[in-house]
């Protein structure tokens, strides 16, 4: 969010918000994801965007929904450094 283009707020917020929600329900907490999303576009408030808390938490919400109708598959990767 701190570095979208103006306007590219929405979208980018969106996409995060998707991408984060392909993984609640497995690797991710919904209420985790929400509170980080709503962190890091809080930023844009006060900023030259317009945003307003009711516009986030909107696309927020639109976002997650979206990506939780789409999750992730697959298995979680993990380091195999020290594997010999």
């Amino acid at each position: 969010m701190r570095t979208a283009p103006r306007g590219q707020y929405n979208a980018v917020l969106c996409r995060a918000a998707y991408a984060l929600g392909q993984l609640i329900g497995g690797l991710l907490h919904e209420v985790t994801a929400r509170a980080e999303l709503t962190t890091a576009a809080s930023a844009r408030i006060s900023a030259d965007c317009g945003c307003t808390p009711r516009e986030i938490a909107r696309v927020i919400t639109a976002g997650l929904a979206a990506g939780a109708r789409n999750p992730r598959r697959g298995t979680i990767r993990t380091s195999r450094q020290g594997a010999a």
